[in-house]
């Protein structure tokens, strides 16, 4: 660590002209310091230091880089011209640079003044927190997809997981019974469950309806999706209807019209 030290130029000297009278006043010597212009503030310290600490961290030598493109018009667009010497154009970019660290983006100048920025995303050896030197050493340089291709491929896989969860419910609702009507001969219990995303909804079963129906129609509303296991659960008091067998009626489950379902998930997925 080294200090460093500044002070004033001029050290004020104290002088009372009012008590020596105007002899005193000629024959007393002027100093630098009782000039209006150049006398420092009052409150001015006179005697400032600061403490300075520098450190560093040797960062290993990089010996492969993995780059993302922000945008597929990188790959779109120079990955297939023949007229472009990718590895060349990106070794020339790298060399103008002294680090790498994971995060940082790098310009990719072709094609004049056009420019495509690429993500790092990995870095060898990875033992400085995601930095390497590059300098005075050869590296490796991988193109991962681009971010664009990434997330194409994310909509894409969660439309195709949407469509196949609609196809179950709906394969679920089809083999629902019959809703019975409010005044049917035969009596009805109108549930009424809450889904874990805040929904409420209603349906109506007969007392005879096997107590799995009760399960399907909270998953083809939404309750639940393919292989999620839950339970039907009362607030106050609480009581706990799991599906078991299913072989159970609606009526020996004791279902009561004036309860709330809970639909709780449990952790363990059915088989």
């Amino acid at each position: 660590m080294r200090r460093l030290g500044a002070s004033s130029a001029y050290t004020a000297v104290p002088t009372d002209l009012h008590s020596e009278g105007a002899e005193g006043a000629e024959g007393a010597e002027e100093s630098p310091a009782e000039s209006p212009a150049e006398s420092p503030a009052d409150d001015a310290p006179t005697d400032v230091s600061l403490d300075v600490k520098l450190s560093f961290r040797r960062l290993p030598k990089g010996t492969w880089v993995k780059l993302q493109p922000r945008s597929a018009d990188f790959q779109g667009e120079l990955a297939t011209d023949n007229s472009v010497d990718l590895r060349e154009l990106l070794e020339a970019t790298l060399h103008r640079r002294c680090a790498l660290t994971v995060g940082d983006d790098v310009s990719v100048r072709a094609h004049g003044d056009r420019e495509y920025a690429l993500r790092v995303v990995e870095v060898l050896p990875d033992d400085a927190d995601g930095a390497v030197s590059l300098v005075e050493t050869d590296v490796e340089v991988d193109i991962a997809p681009s971010e664009d291709y990434e997330d194409a491929m994310r909509r894409l896989a969660e439309a195709a997981a949407a469509a196949r969860a609609e196809r179950y419910r709906a394969a679920v609702s089809e083999r629902l019974p019959v809703e019975p009507d409010a005044d049917a001969a035969g009596g009805c219990v109108p549930c009424r469950f809450q889904l874990p995303d805040g929904r409420t909804v209603t349906r109506r079963f007969a007392p005879t309806d096997p107590l799995a129906a009760v399960f399907d129609y909270v998953i083809s509303a939404g309750g639940a999706g393919e292989g999620e296991a839950f339970r039907l659960v009362t607030r106050w008091p609480r009581t706990v209807t799991e599906l078991d067998d299913g072989a159970r009626t609606v009526r020996a489950a004791g279902l009561k019209p004036a309860d709330t379902l809970f639909v709780e998930k449990l952790e363990k997925t059915a088989a």
